[in-house]
């Protein structure tokens, strides 16, 4: 009986979290991207573990004026910054994918760089967000 409750402790240990609970256990310890963690994104579908990140330049620019540290950044980080733009980062099952992605304002949406969608014939897209309304995220 004893090691018929251990294993059962043991497959209910090994079953996959949801997105939200990977992104969960990494806000509450610290560990997501802090360039992209102002806002989070999760697929309809609850069976997908991945999630994304995004957060928005002129919040960095604002916490930057705020403190006094813009002034005495570069030139040329400071004109950088003054551009809208959002940095994104992807997680899967907990693990951030890839580096950060920039995303620049075009209109109403988010537009990142075009990137190579298949080599023959040579076939280039680009990522385009459209975002109604963007809501800060609270405590999770």
């Amino acid at each position: 009986m004893k090691e018929l409750v251990i294993c059962l402790l043991l497959s209910v240990a090994c079953l996959g979290q949801s997105a939200r609970q990977y992104y969960n256990e990494l806000y509450k310890a610290g560990g997501l991207d802090r360039m992209a963690d102002g806002y989070v994104c999760f697929d309809d579908d609850n069976k997908l573990e991945t999630f994304f990140i995004f957060g928005e330049s002129k919040t960095i620019r604002e916490f930057l004026i705020a403190n006094g540290s813009f002034g005495k950044m570069s030139d040329e980080f400071q004109k950088k910054l003054k551009e809208d733009f959002l940095i994104v980062r992807g997680y899967d099952k907990g693990v951030a994918i890839g580096e950060e992605e920039f995303y620049y304002h075009d209109g109403s949406s988010w537009v990142g760089d075009k990137s190579a969608l298949s080599k023959q014939p040579k076939t280039f897209g680009r990522m385009r967000f459209n975002v109604p309304q963007i809501g800060q995220h609270g405590n999770p």
